[in-house]
């Protein structure tokens, strides 16, 4: 098991994001998706029930009604007196109001994407995703664009009440409710505002909590890749320059592989070639090859040798990937989204719950905030729950 934060031995030096923050963020986006999926599910809903005045909704007709205004507002861009203003503040709708704003673009867009897909059987839901992807690509891109102001609000809002008010937490924000929103708001645009009813309502809610969970299911299998998926030498190689192989032959056989210090670390690298020399020896054993005495040492210092050669030719551009340290254990980061996203646990309860000292999960979601770029909340004195909780 690695003993470093991230993937390999080095990382970039002049990278302005490090791998090992890079999958830090990521071990924490799939701990707020194990622990706290509600924050994920304010996200993606389609009316802010939390915002309606006390005793608003006394029937779900009542909430079918909400639901079939919502929809017949952003479809028909109608802000009369029939329209309830504060449903309307989600990112979901926003997002939605945006496609519509935006289908001329988009739809350029999908032909080009189908296009270059060269499959015309692609969904259009995908295409629609991708589309979007590249409308909206990040948070800077989403604030200089006119048509996203109030997708901007929403989006914001939520970061704030969830304790998440950073970019690269919005970046993240804005790429689930994209995949999400391509989805469900071209269900919504399949109908017409007259052919709404309960039965189609009724079909839409079900689907939507699906989708959500599918939606979801695809984000933890993206970071799960992202987090596993190796920095391709090839694509650095005008930075660090060409690295060469580790080449040990011995009779018929031979090794050849190159050391990716960037997603191996050389202990990794060189219990990989070990095994492989083993391989090589029990087949040369089965075939009556003998090996002469000296060669696995033989082959051990050449090991040490290349690992050597190439950390030197790494040495100009690169630093050490971090060393595991405190705030950077499973549980960590268990705590540190315990205490941070809403509604956020004291240091107290979870130090008693976890059987440690108070010091320890205060320590430990301070050096883990430093690492992610995340500033921890302001704990409540005296261990009483948060205001929003």
């Amino acid at each position: 098991m690695s003993t470093r934060i991230g993937p390999g031995e080095f990382e970039l030096k002049n990278d302005a994001v490090k791998r090992s923050t890079v999958d830090a963020r990521l071990r924490f986006w799939q701990e707020v998706m194990n622990r706290k999926p509600e924050t994920i599910y304010r996200l993606l809903q389609w009316i802010n029930f939390s915002n309606f005045p006390v005793g608003i909704v006394k029937s779900r007709s009542e909430v079918v009604t909400l639901y079939w205004s919502s929809m017949t507002s952003i479809l028909h861009q109608n802000n009369g007196e029939d329209y309830i203003p504060y449903i309307r503040n989600t990112p979901l709708q926003h997002l939605a109001a945006f496609i519509r704003d935006s289908r001329d673009e988009l739809s350029s867009l999908e032909d080009g994407i189908k296009t270059e897909l060269n499959d015309w059987t692609q969904l259009h839901s995908k295409t629609r995703e991708y589309a979007l992807s590249r409308l909206l690509p990040d948070w800077n891109t989403m604030q200089s664009n006119p048509a996203a102001k109030g997708l901007e609000g929403a989006l914001r809002a939520w970061a704030v009440a969830e304790n998440l008010n950073v970019e690269w937490c919005l970046d993240f924000a804005l790429s689930i409710l994209t995949k999400f929103g391509a989805i469900v708001t071209d269900q919504l645009f399949l109908k017409l505002p007259s052919e709404i009813d309960v039965y189609y309502l009724n079909w839409f809610e079900r689907f939507a909590v699906d989708e959500v969970e599918n939606c979801l299911k695809d984000v933890r299998l993206e970071i799960e890749w992202s987090r596993k998926t190796p920095l391709d030498l090839e694509s650095i190689s005008h930075i660090i320059g060409e690295i060469p192989p580790f080449e040990f032959s011995y009779k018929r056989f031979s090794l050849n592989n190159r050391w990716n210090a960037f997603s191996d670390t050389r202990i990794e690298f060189e219990d990989k070639m070990r095994k492989k020399f083993i391989v090589i020896k029990d087949d040369m054993a089965a075939r009556g090859i003998p090996i002469f005495k000296g060669t696995k040492t033989e082959f051990a210092a050449e090991l040490k040798e290349y690992c050597r050669t190439v950390a030197k030719l790494l040495q100009p551009n690169v630093v050490k990937t971090p060393r595991k340290n405190r705030g950077t254990e499973p549980r960590h980061f268990e705590w540190f989204v315990d205490f941070q996203v809403c509604p956020g646990q004291e240091y107290t309860e979870i130090a008693r719950k976890s059987g440690v000292e108070i010091a320890s999960v205060r320590e430990a979601v301070r050096d883990l905030g430093k690492l992610i770029d995340l500033h921890p909340r302001e704990a409540t004195r005296s261990g009483r729950p948060p205001k929003n909780a």
